[in-house]
């Protein structure tokens, strides 16, 4: 539907059978959380919770912003953001970049670049990389009780 010189989709998307067809696109928010895989007695007090998103057919586009001071406790396992707009298909593919961290986080040995990746098919998880060192994920033993944190992630594109 082109009105305005706007591409219009429905609300509800109709799936053609033609490969070559364009017949889903979105844009919208999410409100991103912090948890631990085993989340125990851990809690996260948040400052700033914000996602967005942009799906075109089943490629989806996802950014955050979030600043929380977390409180360790029994947790244990990745530390994981969610919960993402749609599901991915797998936890594999294209990851995306850490804008920004400001945090006490213990960097893993030899690690000096970080990276986002899916940790689940609704989650992501921070993954440290170095060049002599493969990726290493963010656990509880990385992150400091009580000490303020905020990460900007862009660009994670997964399919759905």
């Amino acid at each position: 539907n082109l009105t305005s010189g706007q591409i219009q989709f429905p609300a509800t998307a109709v799936p053609s059978a033609d490969a070559n067809t364009l017949d889903d696109y979105e844009e919208g928010t999410w409100t991103p959380t912090a948890s631990f895989a085993t989340p125990g007695n851990s809690s996260f007090t948040y400052a700033t919770q914000v996602g967005s998103y942009t799906k075109w057919g089943d490629t989806v586009y996802v950014k955050m912003d979030i600043s929380f001071t977390p409180t360790v406790g029994t947790g244990t396992g990745h530390l994981r953001f969610g919960t993402l707009p749609f599901a991915a298909a797998t936890t594999a593919g294209p990851h995306g970049t850490v804008a920004y961290l400001h945090s006490v986080f213990t960097w893993p040995a030899g690690t000096t670049s970080l990276a986002c990746v899916l940790s689940t098919t609704t989650t992501l998880a921070i993954i440290a990389n170095g060049s002599a060192t493969a990726g290493v994920v963010f656990t509880q033993a990385h992150v400091t009780s009580g000490a303020a944190t905020h990460i900007a992630q862009t660009g994670i594109i997964y399919k759905v």
